[in-house]
């Protein structure tokens, strides 16, 4: 929560009371400004990051019971920090032939305030692409990676599609971004694997300039009140010279598409 939403929930909340008076909003005792909100949020940020993890350990110590009952398996390290969660959908996509063929790596950085990052592993069947693995790290450094790639598959060797041995000795290809980081990762975990491995980049599409109009090439200065004379009805009010308007006629009977030209 930002420093605008928590002053806009804070408000909301001291609306909500029933002693609240209009006279509250204007003292910074009971409603702090937004400068005091930031500078709140800056000092808290000090030591947030242990706080943070701590928190994140405790909260994934007491799911982790609750995950095992509906089949998911979730493991986490805290140096450097990462977590894996792989649900029955991942294990059944393992069973897929397509699943130790060709498999695709990519992240999503920056998610939080914190900047973890969420890593895909997708591979394709008929109805598209499926996971078959994923992870959450802090940052994006080739440890961080090396630690996810790791939990996902400490778990998939416990899993119920163990026998799937072709998958963690590594799929036939790699296709990933060009993250320096991650294509290292990937060559420590899997360097047997690693001589199949594409690379893609998607350049930005450039910014075409539109052409100019048919009316803009016959005429650069034309105004709106010049198109009304050509076509017949002027503006009120608007004093064209005689020899000006004839021409504007003589033109536009030239633009008719079935006007002779004599």
């Amino acid at each position: 929560m930002g420093p605008a939403e928590a002053t806009k929930y804070h408000k909301e909340v001291l609306e909500m009371k029933s002693d609240f008076q209009p006279s509250n909003l204007a003292n910074s005792r009971i409603n702090p400004v937004r400068r005091t909100i930031e500078y709140w949020k800056k000092k808290s940020h000090i030591s947030k990051p242990v706080k943070q993890a701590c928190f994140l350990f405790q909260k994934l110590k007491q799911q982790i019971t609750s995950y095992a009952n509906i089949n998911t398996e979730v493991a986490y390290e805290g140096n450097p920090f990462a977590v894996s969660v792989v649900t029955p959908i991942i294990k059944r996509s393992l069973s897929l032939p397509t699943s130790q063929e060709i498999t695709f790596f990519d992240s999503i950085s920056s998610c939080d305030p914190e900047s973890h990052s969420v890593t895909f592993m997708l591979a394709s069947c008929a109805a598209g692409a499926v996971p078959v693995g994923n992870f959450i790290t802090k940052g994006q450094t080739e440890d961080s990676y090396k630690q996810g790639f790791t939990l996902v598959l400490d778990i998939l060797k416990e899993s119920v599609f163990h026998h799937h041995a072709t998958f963690l000795q590594g799929p036939t290809t790699f296709i990933t971004d060009d993250a320096n980081a991650e294509v290292s990762a990937l060559n420590k975990i899997w360097p047997e694997k690693f001589g199949i491995t594409f690379v893609f980049f998607i350049e930005r599409p450039e910014i075409s300039i539109r052409e100019s109009t048919p009316i803009a090439r016959r005429a650069g200065g034309i105004t709106r009140s010049s198109k009304r004379v050509a076509s017949g009805h002027p503006s009120r009010g608007l004093h064209i010279p005689m020899k000006r308007k004839h021409n504007l006629k003589e033109n536009a009977k030239l633009n008719q598409p079935n006007a002779k030209k004599h």
